[in-house]
């Protein structure tokens, strides 16, 4: 098994979908998984994390390093929730990848968010088949019939209302890791892009100077725009978390259930019969 070289991953960049990922698997041993569908999913995670870096330019060292952090954060992140995913994939890039422009890590730590929130398909898929305690390395060739649990008493058990407020409480939670991310990448991303273009000379003239500076302002300025917007969101998720929390702590089920007394019937005295 060679080790992955900068020459290697420009002669992988130019091959067709399938055959990059079973040229760039062939670099690496896949010992985490005994699942074969898992282990295809990490293969896949692993080229699609490597050619998001060479088709945004990253300098072809970097893409070899961003190929050996997913393959190493991706067994990481199965069986934990959102909000620890991001914190796994945020320290896996700036451990493996300290040196990366400010536009190629705002671009990268948005393309790992989005894989966390499940429209990146292999990493979605990955972490469905590893949660639902999936092994494929025997095949299922008979229909499991799943019959819903038995419910508990009502004394034991919980209401409606009261399920729905732990129902909402864990969408909040979600939503506020993901808000938090978002509005750390855009934090860390530049706020302006715009080059400004030379002369013939390689020398600025005065207009495009002016075009410069209207365009570096009207980025900035949506930058802070966009980071307001997602600090009033954050803001917003934080008073519903507390509201939320509030409620379930004074929800029937926070107190112990009061067993109503029994009252003890009245006799009926007897009259003698005459």
């Amino acid at each position: 098994m060679a080790a992955l070289t900068e020459t290697e991953i420009k002669e992988i960049s130019k091959l067709s979908g399938r055959e990059a990922v079973r040229r760039l698997a062939g670099h690496f041993a896949w010992r985490e998984f005994e699942c074969d569908v898992l282990r295809h999913f990490h293969q896949r995670f692993v080229h699609d994390v490597a050619r998001f870096a060479w088709t945004r330019g990253f300098p072809w060292s970097d893409v070899v390093r961003a190929a050996a952090m997913a393959k190493d954060v991706f067994p990481q992140l199965t069986g934990v929730g959102v909000a620890r995913q991001l914190d796994l994939l945020g320290e896996a890039r700036s451990r493996r990848l300290p040196h990366l422009t400010p536009l190629h890590r705002g671009q990268l730590s948005r393309y790992l968010a989005d894989a966390c929130v499940g429209s990146h398909r292999p990493l979605a898929a990955a972490l469905a088949l590893a949660v639902s305690g999936a092994n494929t390395s025997t095949e299922r060739r008979h229909l499991k019939v799943q019959v819903p649990p038995r419910p508990l008493p009502l004394a034991q058990g919980m209401t409606l209302e009261e399920a729905e407020l732990q129902r909402r409480q864990a969408e909040l939670t979600t939503a506020l890791g993901r808000t938090e991310h978002r509005l750390q990448a855009l934090r860390d991303a530049p706020r302006v892009t715009a080059v400004a273009e030379v002369d013939a000379s390689g020398r600025l003239n005065a207009e495009g100077v002016q075009e410069w500076a209207r365009a570096a302002a009207s980025q900035a300025a949506a930058a802070l725009r966009q980071e307001a917007a997602l600090v009033a969101e954050l803001l917003e998720l934080r008073l519903q978390c507390a509201v939320s929390a509030d409620r379930e702590r004074h929800s029937p089920a926070a107190s112990p259930r009061a067993t109503p007394k029994q009252t003890r019937q009245p006799r009926v005295a007897k009259g003698r019969k005459k």
